[in-house]
């Protein structure tokens, strides 16, 4: 384990309160409910890392566990964090009658209303705003500062930046039959609840589940695949399968409807006035709240494949709670996935005939550079040090690191007497990955990698303007920029997502000119998710990639036009023709 990480852990586990209680013992806390304490073994990102924590249990419901919030807000203030590195981030807590009140570093509130039974956030974005952001709504995975609090590799321009809060944001519980517990003094609040509305949707996929032997803090790839799983993954699925409880179909059930309703970024595409209506209407919602799990999590993935057909949504990973007969689970694609699978496997095939052993990630045809990546992916979080590699070291990451292979292809492209003139970034079949990748590759074409957002939840608008540190002197400039090309972007219906970000930021630049055809659109953030019975998916999530014209925001979803169309699929990857083709445009 890194020094950050055991940091961390180590602040965790002295955040565990020491409790006068005996693990498992119950007691009767005034009339209404029994609330009894549990220590149980929580593992936090892998199976190395365990600790016993304090949860409890109310009315002796064992499949949800709630949190004392005046005991845990050290411990939410770490989870709230953790996956994004966010060490500047403090939050304390404070009890006021019926009301107790989480406060940010930043002043930003999420407000417990136990008289109401809601939670509300007075600026839902500012709260869960990195601490190291110079906008509401945040991209990059990193602080892009290095150790020594250098620049690394990119820059946040607090200047270029523009942001129109949203709305105080009211979540009613009531509406969900969830709620919040005030007993003896004591505020108690479930634990996937807080997780679901704060944890999970600041930090971007960090996940709790609760297998009834141990806790499971984890990303939507901790645990593997259900025929391949990680360690961390034969733990989680090492519980014995069983049905759920009436309590637990009835909990899990207003759970998932509430994230839905809120966070779901094409709810209003969708034409769904609430899930619980919609699930009804389909006759899903009897499976949902079936007993036993192996439906559920069926009726999950029928939905989320049929119904919503949005691609950035899927199913990921089966409860625990089904057992091994999930492992014989298929579910039929959508239309949509259908079709991308089509358009995919097309553009596939037809580059292999000209590249039989692979594609070359960049090549030099006549005057015209050809850069290519099939995904947005870095190595940043590998610890590689951009700053100090080689170009053969910067070649050798290049496939599978789209920043290496920006960098060397500057370098080549810039080098004394370079033949260069045109720069051709092919995204055509590149269906997303990462931001970080994505970003550094428009700043590199455009100087500024300008990125809008609309947070459908809050109503939130940020416009972030990023700068890339290309040529490596830690200085972000015009250097870093390629100068006097001419830019073009190869796309195709596979160009989805970050592959579609990409081109709609070169078409609304006016400098770059697209070939090809249409993208295939995407403009949520992709959000993981856990359902309170274990289910791991994901779907688009609340905050939308768009773009500015006029003053206003109009999101990406349907993708983007090319400016110069290619009638022959075989003219994209004949890289003689396509060159030609370049050299006659005006």
């Amino acid at each position: 384990m890194t020094r950050k990480w055991i940091a961390l852990l180590l602040c965790l586990c002295l955040a565990a309160p020491a409790l006068a209680a005996a693990e498992g013992s119950a007691t009767e806390v005034s009339a209404a409910y029994t609330i009894e304490e549990r220590v149980i073994p929580t593992y936090l990102l892998s199976e190395d890392t365990v600790f016993d924590e304090h949860y409890w249990i109310v009315n002796g419901q064992e499949g949800v566990l709630w949190v004392d919030l005046e005991k845990w807000v050290a411990n939410i203030e770490v989870l709230i964090g953790i996956l994004p590195g966010d060490t500047d981030l403090k939050l304390t807590g404070k009890a006021d009658g019926d009301v107790y009140t989480l406060t940010r570093e930043n002043g930003f509130t999420m407000i417990f209303d136990f008289a109401n039974n809601t939670i509300i956030f007075p600026d839902y974005n500012y709260f869960v705003k990195k601490s190291y952001a110079v906008s509401l709504v945040d991209v990059l995975g990193i602080d892009a500062f290095d150790k020594e609090g250098k620049p690394f590799l990119f820059k946040r321009d607090a200047e270029r930046t523009y942001d129109r809060p949203g709305s105080s944001k009211v979540f009613d519980l009531s509406s969900y039959g969830l709620r919040l517990i005030k007993q003896d003094g004591r505020f108690y609040v479930p634990l996937n609840t807080i997780m679901d509305l704060c944890i999970t949707y600041k930090t971007g996929g960090l996940l709790m589940s609760y297998n009834g032997q141990a806790v499971f803090f984890i990303t939507k790839s901790s645990l593997g695949s259900i025929n391949n799983p990680t360690e961390l993954g034969k733990l989680y699925y090492s519980a014995t399968p069983r049905n759920r409880t009436y309590d637990e179909i009835w909990f899990g059930y207003g759970e998932l409807c509430l994230v839905l309703d809120h966070l779901y970024g094409l709810k209003e595409t969708h034409q769904i006035s609430c899930f619980d209506a919609i699930f009804r209407y389909m006759g899903i919602d009897k499976y949902l709240k079936s007993a036993d799990p192996f439906e559920a999590d069926s009726a999950l993935h029928t939905f989320i494949s049929i119904y919503l057909d949005d691609l950035h949504s899927g199913y990921l990973m089966p409860s625990w709670m089904s057992g091994t007969q999930a492992r014989n689970y298929l579910m039929h694609p959508g239309r949509s996935e259908e079709r991308m699978g089509e358009a995919e496997q097309t553009f596939y095939m037809a580059r292999k005939q000209y590249y039989p052993g692979g594609f070359k990630c960049y090549e030099e045809v006549g005057n015209t550079a050809y850069i290519t990546f099939d995904r947005f992916q870095t190595k940043i979080s590998d610890g590689v040090d951009y700053y100090n590699l080689t170009d053969d070291e910067l070649w050798e990451l290049a496939p599978e690191d789209n920043l290496s292979l920006i960098i060397y292809a500057h370098r080549q492209i810039n080098r004394e007497n370079s033949p260069i003139e045109n720069v051709v970034i092919d995204l055509s079949n590149n269906a997303g990955g990462t931001v970080d990748a994505a970003v550094f590759a428009i700043a590199w074409f455009l100087g500024e990698a300008d990125i809008a957002f609309q947070d459908k939840c809050s109503g939130a608008m940020s416009a972030v303007a990023y700068r890339a540190d290309v040529n490596l002197d830690r200085e972000f400039d015009d250097r870093d920029v390629l100068q006097g090309k001419n830019l073009y972007c190869l796309i195709s219906p596979v160009s989805f997502s970050c592959g579609n970000l990409v081109p709609a930021a070169f078409q609304n630049s006016q400098k770059v000119t697209l070939i090809g055809r249409q993208s295939g659109g995407g403009s949520c953030i992709v959000q993981p998710m856990i359902t309170t019975w274990g289910t791991i998916f994901q779907f688009s999530g609340s905050k939308c990639l768009s773009v500015i014209k006029n003053g206003s925001m109009y999101d990406i979803d349907q993708g983007i036009e090319p400016d110069y169309y290619l009638s022959k699929i075989s003219h994209f990857y004949d890289r003689e023709k396509l060159t030609e083709i370049i050299n006659r445009m005006d």
